[in-house]
């Protein structure tokens, strides 16, 4: 499959986006698109549970964060240690702290 895209843009008569992923660290973040070519996608029913082969573009010089805020109007992420094992964590109580009690602390002054 051609990871091509045309003129440096993802021309959507050609590839249907399917999904983004952001990944990075204190030094930055990297935006990915995951996008298949248009006439495998419109072959592809509803009931149809077989893979969808796709491209992953590294989409360059933009903030995958300000990309986000764009496009989503909610948007929640949760993380949790990975030593919990896929173990439920229920919350049963909600509180609140200033920044200075947590991300100062932890992390230092913010800017």
């Amino acid at each position: 499959m051609g990871g091509s895209s045309t003129g440096g843009r993802l021309n959507g008569d050609q590839w249907q986006i399917v999904g983004f992923s952001i990944s990075g660290g204190e030094h930055g973040y990297d935006l990915r698109v995951v996008a298949a070519p248009r006439d495998v996608w419109e072959k592809i029913k509803a009931e149809d549970e077989a893979e969808i082969e796709a491209t992953e573009f590294l989409v360059h010089d933009v903030d995958p964060l300000t990309i986000l805020r764009q496009m989503t109007h909610a948007f929640e992420l949760k993380l949790l240690l990975r030593g919990l094992d896929g173990r439920q964590v229920r919350v049963r109580a909600l509180s609140d702290l200033p920044s200075e009690l947590f991300v100062d602390e932890i992390f230092g002054p913010q800017d």
